[in-house]
């Protein structure tokens, strides 16, 4: 190896052996990374003249022959030491740990207070991680705060919301500028594949000097035999992190709405049937029927079995306010054996029952549902007791029953009624 006694070959990392045309390449691409007009740092001027001085000294063949042949530099002329690394790799300003592929992001987070509404920034160079969890905390604190102003509370929350799970607010030149400034620092500190890796994402960069440095970098360290490789992508779009960020921002107002809507349909529910009181109120609103074929008075609605040649008989008379569906269940499995229409004011039958114990429902309501057997503003009810229904016969007749249910308070009336749920109807 040949001598180098004021570090010029170092300098310039080249080897003894080193063509003109290979100490030119590496001059050039040393200049763009420390030249005072490209880097403001207070030592990259020293650094310039370093490696200038190097430049000038084996450009020239006979001073590069002169210098090779020295075997000592006197301690005058001896050049001064190297700065030390100038450049700082680029810190996260969240969690203070160097990242390869630093962002400056700002966050925005929503504040309402009635009449006003606030939108407060969070500004910062972050890394992936970081910058998931500061934009969850903007949402958050949206999500809580910024949907109570008049007008804009709803319409900023819901536009930074959107802006946080895409991944904030960004410039892409700044992000150049500090991952130029993190293939320096790390081509300074000795890591030359991290630095080379970062530099083949420079090369189409917007701004024209840092992608023309960044290929000139890169073509110094693929002299020296380093070949690049491609770092892993931390900063792709997210659909589980932006899906999380639009629940959380909907959550609120959708719990809001849900008990809005809850308290309605419980205060416009219409009570139509009540055992031992009038039937309604003569200020009940008016109520449209959801349901589009409207059945007619004993229509029948359901029936389990095929038609008996004896059979019982339940009628009903409807002189509630309101219209009736009836049902009749087994009492034992609670199976429905068969259910029709009562029309108000109108009285209905169904005949075809077997033998067997039943219990009587019914639901009274003006509203009908969109399958038409339900109410939507329904009361719902039982015959207390089981209805034991059993043919009798002789020798020339057949006996069967006839069980007649009114819905309305009878003087004297001896069936009382319960209510029930409208899951168990």
């Amino acid at each position: 190896m040949g001598n180098d006694p004021r570090g010029y070959y170092h300098s310039l990392g080249v080897s003894h052996e080193a063509s003109i045309e290979q100490i030119k390449k590496t001059y050039r691409a040393l200049a763009k990374i420390y030249h005072p007009d490209i880097n403001d740092d207070p030592k990259a001027a020293e650094r310039f003249r370093v490696i200038s001085e190097a430049y000038d000294t084996l450009i020239d063949p006979e001073l590069r022959k002169k210098y090779d042949e020295t075997n000592t530099v006197s301690e005058q002329d001896a050049a001064p030491p190297e700065p030390k690394a100038k450049v700082n790799p680029v810190h996260c300003s969240s969690c203070a740990k160097p990242t390869a592929q630093p962002r400056f992001l700002v966050f925005r987070s929503v504040v309402s207070y009635i009449f006003a509404t606030q939108t407060n920034p969070t500004s910062g160079i972050f890394c992936s991680q970081c910058a998931k969890k500061k934009a969850l905390r903007a949402s958050a604190i949206s999500a809580l705060f910024g949907w109570w102003g008049v007008p804009w509370g709803p319409i900023n929350t819901i536009k930074e919301v959107i802006r946080n799970s895409l991944g904030g607010e960004r410039s892409p030149e700044i992000d150049e500028k500090l991952m130029w400034q993190n293939a320096v620092a790390f081509l300074e500190r000795g890591d030359y594949l991290l630095s080379a890796s970062i530099a083949t994402k420079l090369i189409n960069s917007t701004d024209k000097g840092i992608s023309s440095a960044a290929s000139e970098l890169l073509d110094l360290l693929r002299a020296q035999g380093v070949e690049p490789r491609s770092i892993k992508q931390n900063w792709r779009f997210s659909f589980p992190n932006f899906a999380s960020q639009i629940a959380m921002v909907s959550f609120l107002p959708g719990v809001v709405a849900a008990s809005i809507y809850l308290d309605s349909a419980q205060n416009n529910q219409i009570s139509t049937f009540s055992s031992g009181n009038s039937a309604g109120s003569d200020n009940e609103p008016v109520i449209v029927n959801q349901c589009v074929d409207m059945p007619t008075n004993g229509e029948v609605l359901s029936e389990m079995g095929s038609k008996l040649e004896a059979s019982h008989k339940i009628t009903v008379e409807n002189g509630s306010k309101g219209d009736a569906i009836v049902k009749i269940k087994d009492s034992l499995s609670r199976n429905t054996v068969a259910a029709f229409y009562v029309a108000e004011k109108s009285k209905a039958s169904f005949d075809n029952i077997p033998d067997g114990s039943y219990v009587v429902q019914f639901a009274n309501g003006t509203k009908l549902n969109s399958t038409c057997d339900g109410f939507l503003d329904g009361t719902y009810s039982q015959f207390e007791g089981h209805q034991k229904l059993s043919t009798q016969y002789d020798s020339t007749s057949i006996y069967t029953q006839e069980l007649v249910f009114t819905l309305f308070p009878a003087l004297n009336g001896n069936i009382d009624i319960d209510t029930i749920k409208a899951a168990d109807f």
